[in-house]
């Protein structure tokens, strides 16, 4: 595997930090959940909880607002860098670089088992005590 040569920068803005239930949310208003959109919210993870020590504890969640469905998105700290770790490399690192299509197909494989989904309830639904 080749090195990295070049100093790649990873950044992302999350869709809603509600403080109260101590949440970070990614919403999208698809057909479909397609499984980079879960790819995406780890990478946030890993974001704040390498930048933001008083986040660290929240729970991160995607929606997708047409359907109803949220997903909770959880992942220890030492599976989560060897994820981005793993993305990096394989994306970055390599000579041959592998296609979007089967990056992603990769990254999947090895996300599914972090990732629940939560129901397909009313957002309102959700936040009931």
């Amino acid at each position: 595997m080749k090195i990295l040569k070049k100093i790649r920068i990873l950044q992302g803005y999350v869709d809603c930090i509600d403080h109260k239930n101590k949440s970070i949310w990614e919403f999208k208003c698809v057909s479909e959940i397609d499984r980079s959109y879960f790819l995406q919210v780890l990478m946030y993870k890993y974001l704040v909880d390498h930048s933001d020590s008083s986040l660290k504890d929240y729970n991160y969640y995607l929606m997708n607002i047409l359907t109803n469905e949220i997903y909770h998105i959880s992942v220890d700290e030492n599976t989560l860098c060897e994820l981005v770790s793993f993305i990096f490399m394989h994306k970055y690192g390599t000579p041959e670089k592998s296609s979007d299509s089967e990056f992603l197909k990769n990254c999947s494989l090895i996300s599914d088992k972090y990732l629940e989904k939560v129901s397909q309830k009313k957002i309102t639904d959700f936040f009931k005590k």
